[in-house]
C-alpha cells in the first residue's frame, strides 16, 4: 500500500552538509515501538491515513545516554536510523539527517532527508523536530510535522508527512466489534440530545435537538447500547461498565463504518471534552429508579481513533427508558454463520485468538478475539 502513496510535492529545503548515515552503536538492543497519528501523501490532494494499529507503522528505538535512535520514520527505507538528543522532557531531531538512499528506474541516486515543518499546507521552512518525551509513559509526542523529504540540488520533494504524530512503547491494537452476549435481554430507551455544528476551526456554532430509540441491555456490571450511531450504522453495539450510578464507556471503540464507493470509512466511538476538544472515556450517570443515563461530555461518531475528527458530535445526552417499551433478546448467531481464522481457514467459534465471524444471514464479517 505505501507503495502506492510514493508522491511529491515540492517545497523548499535548507541546504545540508552532512551527508552522512546514521548507525547504531555497538551494543545497543533497540525496541519495538508504534505510531500514532497521520500519515499525509499527495493524490491531487493531501489525504490522510491512519497509522495507529498498523503494522506498516511500527518503529525501533534504543537510548544510549541522552541519545535516542529511532529506525522507521522514513517508511519506504526501515532501516535508516536518525538520532535525536533528550533535554529534560524534550528530543530534538535535528533537520536534514540522511534517512535514505536508492537509485530510481532512470539510474539517478536518491537521498532522502528527514526534515521538520508546519502540520499543514503551506508548510514553512523546515526546522528542528521537537517531541515532548514522557519517560515514565514511554512516548514522544512530535510538536511540529515529521516530513521525508528528497532532496537534489537543495530544492525538496516532500514524499510525505506525519502530523499529529507520536510515537509509544505501549502496542496499539486493533479494535473488535462489540458482540453483546447472545440471550440478553434488552429494552427500548429513548435517545434524546443535540447535534453539533463546528465551524471549519472545531467551534461550536449551532446545535439541532434530536431523538431516537436505542436498545439498552445489562449483563451483570456490563452495560451494552445498540443505537447510538443513529445516523451511520444504527445496528452497533458499544459496551460500557457500571459501577455504582456511573456507567463509563471506554474510547475508543469501533462504531461501524460505511462505503463511498470502493472506499470504506471506518467510525469510532468517542467521548471528547467540550472545553479542550480532547479525547475521554464517555460517563453517564445512571438513575436507576427512572431509568436515566444522562451523558457528563460530548459523543462523538469520530474519522480516526487517535484524535477528534468528526461525523457527528452530539451533546447533552440522555437515555431514558421508554415506559412501554419492547423487551427484546439478542439473538444466538453462533449456527448462522461462518468463522474463519486470520489466514482464511475455517475454524471454530471457540478458537483462541483473532477469528472472523461472516453471517449467513447479513453477509457482514465481524473480528471477534476471544
Amino acid at each position: 500500500m505505501l507503495a502506492m502513496l510514493l508522491t511529491t510535492f515540492t517545497v523548499a529545503i535548507a541546504q545540508t552538509t552532512d551527508d552522512d548515515i546514521i548507525t547504531l552503536p555497538d551494543g545497543l538492543t533497540p525496541e519495538t515501538w508504534y505510531g500514532s497519528g497521520l500519515y499525509w501523501y499527495y493524490d491531487n490532494m493531501w489525504t490522510a491515513l491512519e497509522i495507529d494499529g498498523n503494522e506498516e507503522f511500527s518503529f525501533q528505538v534504543a537510548f544510549d545516554g541522552n541519545d535516542v535512535y529511532v529506525a522507521g520514520l522514513n517508511v519506504f527505507y526501515p532501516e535508516f536510523w536518525a538520532k535525536g538528543t533528550i533535554t529534560g522532557n524534550t528530543i530534538v531531531f535535528k533537520s536534514g539527517q540522511v534517512v535514505g538512499k536508492d537509485t530510481n528506474s532512470a539510474g539517478e541516486e536518491r537521498t532522502f532527508y528527514l526534515t521538520g515543518s508546519e502540520s499543514a499546507p503551506p508548510f514553512g521552512v523546515d526546522k528542528d523536530i521537537i517531541f515532548t518525551y514522557d519517560a515514565e509513559a514511554g512516548k514522544m509526542t512530535a510538536n511540529s510535522a515529521a516530513d521525508v523529504s528528497l532532496v537534489p540540488d537543495f530544492s525538496g520533494n516532500l514524499y510525505y508527512y506525519l502530523a499529529p504524530f507520536s510515537l509509544q512503547k505501549e502496542t496499539i491494537l486493533p479494535l473488535s466489534e462489540v458482540t453483546p452476549p447472545a440471550g440478553m435481554q434488552t429494552e427500548e430507551y429513548k435517545f434524546e440530545g443535540k447535534s453539533l455544528a463546528f465551524s471549519t476551526n472545531d467551534v461550536v456554532v449551532g446545535d439541532t435537538p434530536f431523538t431516537a430509540t436505542v436498545q439498552v441491555g445489562f449483563d451483570g456490571n456490563d452495560v451494552y447500547v445498540q443505537g447510538l450511531n443513529k445516523d451511520y450504522a444504527p445496528e452497533v453495539w458499544v459496551k460500557g461498565t457500571r459501577e455504582g450510578n456511573t456507567i463509563t464507556f471506554k474510547q475508543p471503540q469501533l462504531f461501524g463504518s460505511y462505503w463511498v464507493g470502493d472506499t470504506e470509512n471506518i467510525m469510532y466511538f468517542m467521548g471528547i471534552d467540550p472545553t479542550t476538544n480532547d479525547m475521554c472515556d464517555l460517563t453517564m450517570t445512571y438513575d436507576e429508579a427512572t431509568g436515566t443515563m444522562t451523558g457528563d461530555c460530548w459523543l462523538s461518531v469520530n474519522a480516526f481513533r487517535g484524535f477528534f475528527s468528526y461525523y457527528q458530535v452530539f451533546d447533552q445526552m440522555v437515555l431514558t427508558k421508554e415506559a412501554n417499551g419492547i423487551s427484546n433478546q439478542v439473538a444466538d448467531d453462533t449456527n448462522n454463520a461462518d468463522y474463519f481464522d486470520i489466514a482464511g481457514r475455517r475454524t471454530q467459534p471457540t478458537a483462541k485468538g483473532l477469528i472472523i465471524q461472516h453471517s449467513k444471514s447479513n453477509g457482514k464479517a465481524i473480528k471477534r478475539t476471544k
